[in-house]
């Protein structure tokens, strides 16, 4: 809980604390105790040791079978790992779910895999994963999970270059959002069609939708999302004023 409110040195006394009282006969308490070290080692800044916490843990949990936590332990080195690292670790964590038949864990472990794809510009193994996502969140997942999957899908096509099916997939996210009334959703929903429609040449129908995700996505804090957020406000920014450029 520490960790995740961004208080590592209180959340590091109770991990010193952990560590006195358990050891790795008693597995679960030791499963646990790597688990939510590794977590706060990231959470303090540094990820090269966090993921050797992490393997420690997968390598512990697998012995043990305890296919739950050794999903997790692989999830985390996905997420704090290198690249290359997320590829294979997600992977690992998608094996180790179908063993344990956890379809709540391998769609979260498809869909890591699709966004790592997609940051490394592999985009036809990104579209293949995503849908594997879809599948799985469809199955198990609340209704945001299910918009979400969707339009990633839609998302993933747009990177293609397949414009009209991504615009297929994202028309419906949009109106999704609307009515749940969730600014974030249709702020990315309306980011998506924006550069789809700048793609087709279609300015001023691009235009509005870019504006409303640049309204939007700064009313739900974008660029308060450290570097990743300011980068896709930045990107959303520069195709905004090619296309208001265009339009002159």
């Amino acid at each position: 809980t520490y960790t995740i409110t961004k208080k590592p040195a209180e959340g590091r006394k109770w991990i010193v604390k952990t560590r006195k009282s358990t050891s790795p006969k008693e597995v679960k308490g030791w499963s646990r105790y790597l688990l939510e070290r590794g977590r706060l080692e990231r959470g303090e800044g540094k990820p090269k040791v966090a993921t050797k916490t992490f393997i420690e843990a997968y390598e512990f949990c697998r012995k043990h079978k305890l296919h739950s936590r050794a999903v997790d332990a692989a999830h985390m080195v996905g997420i704090a790992g290198t690249k290359e690292q997320q590829i294979e670790w997600n992977l690992k964590a998608i094996k180790e779910a179908e063993e344990g038949k956890m379809k709540g864990w391998l769609a979260v472990g498809w869909n890591n895999l699709g966004y790592t794809y997609d940051d490394l510009g592999r985009y036809e193994k990104s579209l293949e994963a995503y849908l594997k996502a879809r599948e799985y969140h469809w199955e198990t997942g609340r209704e945001k999970n299910k918009l979400i999957a969707d339009w990633a899908v839609g998302k993933a096509y747009r990177n293609l270059g397949k414009y009209k099916k991504a615009a297929s997939w994202l028309r419906p996210t949009l109106a999704w959002s609307e009515r749940l009334k969730d600014k974030e959703w249709i702020g990315f929903s309306c980011y998506e069609l924006g550069f789809v429609h700048s793609a087709q040449g279609r300015y001023r129908t691009a235009k509005v939708y870019l504006e409303r995700a640049m309204k939007l996505l700064k009313e739900v804090g974008m660029l308060t999302w450290g570097k990743w957020g300011k980068k896709q406000y930045s990107l959303l920014e520069k195709e905004h004023e090619k296309v208001v450029s265009k339009l002159k």
